[in-house]
């Protein structure tokens, strides 16, 4: 694991009634300050050249990174070494969308839908699909023009629309 800096070394199941916590480091350069809850597997890692942005918070697994960041060639690497809970990769991500620079097409994606775009020199195209089983709502920025689909918020299992906009 030289390109993320650490050696996983165990992996731990946990009972269903048991958890832990990601605890952040003061100071990281994402400047996460939530923690944040884990269940089901924990891994345990040994840092060899990474930043550590949380460490696990309680039991054995104390002091033992949870999530870990390295430059590697021109980009970086994120280990999450447990199952975390969905408000932490909320959280994450969208951390390291921003660092990245990463545009996000919708302020808030729920769970179950799937948004992806694609350009071309002038205009961006934004598909937009409900893969889960329960109506949603997905708001959508007024300067996009619907192609495909309802012009509703509220999307139906299984929907689709496909939007576009001038750059």
């Amino acid at each position: 694991m030289e390109a993320a800096g650490i050696r996983a070394e165990e992996i731990d199941a946990l009972y269903d009634w048991e958890e832990n916590a990601g605890i952040p480091e003061t100071g990281n350069h994402l400047r996460i300050t939530e923690s944040y809850t884990c269940k089901n597997l924990c891994e345990l890692a040994k840092v060899s050249d990474a930043e550590v942005l949380l460490r696990y918070g309680k039991d054995f697994y104390q002091g033992y990174p949870v999530l870990t960041h390295k430059k590697y060639g021109k980009g970086h690497v994120y280990y999450v070494a447990a199952d975390m809970e969905a408000a932490f990769y909320e959280d994450f991500l969208g951390r390291a969308a921003e660092e990245a620079g990463v545009k996000m097409p919708l302020t808030f994606i729920p769970e179950g839908i799937s948004v992806t775009t694609r350009e071309n020199e002038d205009t961006e195209y934004l598909f937009i699909q409900n893969f889960g089983e329960k109506t949603e709502t997905v708001s959508v920025p007024g300067d996009y023009e619907v192609l495909y689909g309802s012009t509703d918020e509220n999307m139906a299992p299984l929907a689709t629309r496909i939007l576009k906009r001038k750059k």
